[in-house]
Order: structure tokens, then C-alpha cells, then sequence
């Protein structure tokens, strides 16, 4: 896949699936990681922000987006990283060293 290909999955993900979905569980769980997608993000806090249990969310997300929680976020943490890259003059270190302070807490 090309950094064009990533860039316009990364810009058009979250809005496709906004729309695609009229799930409001749904919607609130990608407007709560879209949110803190620079902090360390579990499935506990999640719940707690969207006042359901943490096994219904983990069901409810998969069988509607076809990918657990964990795996979205991870994903749009790469797409958001490889964004940064294309669009920055950062060095790889400074954009990777938060990433991997925020999966390593």
C-alpha cells in the first residue's frame, strides 16, 4: 500500500465510517477515540465514557466495524503517524517515541 493510498484511507476513515454507521454506541465509541488518540486509551475507560458494559461494547464494535477495538485504534494511530510523516519535517523518532509511550502504558 502507498503513503497516497494510507494518507487517503487515514483522512476518509473516520468520516466513511461515521456515516456508514447509525449505530449511536458505535458513534460514540469513534468520537471517544478519535478524542484521545494521543493518550492511552482501554477498553474500561471507554465503557465508563459511554456507560455500557465493556463486553457489549467489544460485541457491538466488532460485529459492526468487522475489527475489535484495539485493532481500530492501532490502525488509525499508524495512519495518523504515517500522515504526520508525509506532512511534516519531524524526524521518524519524534513522531514514533509518543506512539510507543502510549502502547507501552
Amino acid at each position: 500500500m502507498s503513503i497516497v493510498e494510507i494518507e487517503y484511507k487515514n483522512y476518509y476513515t473516520y468520516y466513511r465510517v461515521r456515516k456508514m454507521y447509525s449505530n449511536s454506541l458505535v458513534l460514540d465509541i469513534l468520537d471517544y477515540i478519535e478524542d484521545n488518540i494521543n493518550m492511552k486509551i482501554t477498553i474500561d475507560d471507554i465503557s465508563r465514557n459511554v456507560y455500557f458494559n465493556r463486553d457489549y461494547i467489544m460485541r457491538t464494535f466488532k460485529r459492526e466495524l468487522n475489527m475489535t477495538i484495539s485493532d481500530y485504534i492501532n490502525k488509525k494511530r499508524i495512519y495518523n503517524s504515517l500522515d504526520e510523516l508525509k506532512n511534516s519535517d519531524h524526524l521518524i523518532l519524534k513522531i514514533a517515541l509518543p506512539l510507543a509511550l502510549v502502547v507501552a502504558l
